[in-house]
């Protein structure tokens, strides 16, 4: 998934340790904002998918901010977008401790897991990324959630590896409500520039990809 227009001012691996409890897109009292990492190599699509979600929560009324971190980095190391979501104006847009983290691959995987709060939400290219038992099993003490999704495979299979991202994008739709699928396809149109437009159908399968990769799973 490349480009955007700017933000305006295979197998599934599932480790269930606590119940999650109601999305933000639910009628409920307000809840802590939801902090979220979405970290990949450079050329992966993570600023976009970063921005999607930011996109997609504006529109449902969410208070939301999107931070964006490449240059040196955008083509091949480690590049990452900070999402907040939030029913209460946002205070501030840097994350340090994040609810979840959508991990493309290992690199990133190692870099921002850790810093997971407890209880949290951890979703990975399991095309990319191999957990050791021992690992997955540490992280299971600490995590609400650890789901290991083959989103590159996925994303192959519905004919672009570009739009692997959104399958992650789409998981965390699934997983936590926070935003709805249909705002996610919505904002695509918002998100990616017109001569991007024709890339439309593939992100929107790849977001109902990763939605019912984690529905079947759970």
């Amino acid at each position: 998934m490349e480009g955007y227009r700017g933000f305006p001012p295979g197998k599934v691996e599932s480790a269930s340790v606590s119940a999650l409890g109601p999305g933000m897109g639910d009628a409920a009292p307000p809840l802590p904002p939801e902090e979220v990492v979405v970290a990949g190599f450079g050329g992966q699509g993570v600023l976009t998918g970063g921005i999607l979600l930011a996109q997609a929560g504006m529109m449902q009324g969410l208070h939301v901010s999107w931070v964006p971190a490449y240059g040196a980095e955008q083509r091949g190391g480690t590049a990452y977008s900070a999402v907040v979501l939030s029913r209460r104006p946002v205070v501030s847009p840097l994350v340090f401790a994040p609810t979840a983290v959508l991990a493309m691959n290992r690199p990133s995987f190692d870099r921002f897991v850790p810093k997971v709060r407890e209880g949290g939400i951890v979703l990975y290219n399991a095309s990319i990324v191999e957990l050791p038992p021992d690992v997955r099993s540490n992280l299971e003490v600490k995590l609400g959630r650890l789901l290991g999704i083959p989103a590159t495979s996925l994303a192959e299979e519905i004919g672009d590896a570009r739009v692997a991202v959104n399958v992650l994008v789409g998981a965390y739709a699934a997983l936590t409500g926070v935003v709805d699928l249909a705002y996610l396809k919505l904002a695509l149109r918002e998100v990616l520039p017109p001569h991007r437009h024709r890339l439309i159908p593939a992100n929107e399968r790849a977001l109902e990809t990763g939605f019912e990769a984690v529905r079947s799973a759970v």
